[in-house]
This record gives structure tokens, C-alpha cells and sequence, in this order.
């Protein structure tokens, strides 16, 4: 199952592959800006998501963990049934409960364990390349008809043109 959620006005669809997630937030909200990646575990939090069993915490809940969750429970064909608020805390107790794995190490060392462990496991490589084919479809038609911005110089320089 997809789920759309939200950065800032920036529309995420989840659960996509963990390298092209990272570069899609970068391209979109930090094109102009520094992108920090050792501060990834705590930064970029989630405004809201469409899906009514998962509450989110405004800015508690990152949507790089929240992606590693829903892949692995795609992986293991788990699915939320039961509203609860998903909190990064929640969120790295329920990935333990469902790797096995302890992650309470800092965030590069998650990150790491997360990306093998999910390499590990059996390859559903048609979905998520369909997800993230999709994605880069919605991302084509969104910059199609990304709102503009006219300054004062472009009315000028347009206006000059077409003297």
C-alpha cells in the first residue's frame, strides 16, 4: 500500500527504496539550502500523512525511519491495522520488533543495519522499481506544473523580449 505524506508542502509517496528517498527530499527542499545528511535522524519531520492509523508527531516523526518501517512491514507483508501515534521513538521499537536487530545506536549506524538488513531479505525488486517508477512519473507531471515565480527583473526582461 502507498501512503502519501507530507513535508512542508512537499507531497512524499511512501514505502520507496532509502537512496532514492534521500535524493528526492534533497532535490526538492534543499535545492537551495545546505542538505545535511549526518543530521538526517533529526531533521526532516513529517507534517502529516494520509492514512488514518498512523498519527504522526509533528516534528517527532522522521520520514526516513518512518520509509524503513513500512518497507520492512511491506517485505514481511505485515500491515497497521490499529491507530497509534508514530512517534521516532515507537517507530525504532517496532523496527526492533520486527528485525531483531538493536538500534539504539546513533542514526548512520540505523541507517546501515536497516539498508543490509533489507538487502537481506528477499527481493522484491519489481516493487519497488514500480514505486519508484511511479514516483519519478508524479515527479515529472508535479514539475510540469510547479506554481511560478514572477519577480519585478523576469516582467522586465519578458517585457523587453517581446518589444
Amino acid at each position: 500500500m502507498m501512503y502519501t505524506a507530507y513535508i512542508k508542502s512537499e507531497t512524499f509517496h511512501l514505502p520507496i527504496a532509502h537512496h532514492t528517498l534521500v535524493l528526492d527530499v534533497k532535490n526538492r527542499l534543499y535545492s537551495s539550502k545546505d542538505f545535511s545528511q549526518h543530521a538526517i535522524g533529526k531533521l526532516y519531520p513529517i507534517n502529516r500523512i494520509n492514512h488514518d492509523c498512523i498519527i504522526v508527531e509533528k516534528q517527532n516523526t522522521n520520514i526516513f525511519l518512518l520509509n524503513f518501517l513500512l518497507l520492512i512491514m511491506h517485505k514481511q507483508q505485515h500491515s497497521i491495522e490499529a491507530a497509534n501515534y508514530y512517534s521516532n521513538t515507537f517507530i525504532i521499537e517496532k523496527l526492533e520488533e520486527l528485525t531483531g536487530l538493536n538500534l539504539r545506536d546513533s542514526y548512520d549506524d540505523l541507517e546501515t543495519q536497516l539498508v543490509h538488513f533489507l538487502q537481506q531479505q528477499t527481493p522484491e525488486a519489481t516493487n519497488v522499481q514500480k514505486n519508484e517508477q511511479d514516483t519519478r512519473d508524479t515527479r515529472k507531471t508535479r514539475d510540469t506544473i510547479r506554481p511560478i515565480s514572477f519577480t519585478i527583473n523576469w516582467v522586465k526582461d519578458t517585457h523587453n523580449k517581446l518589444k
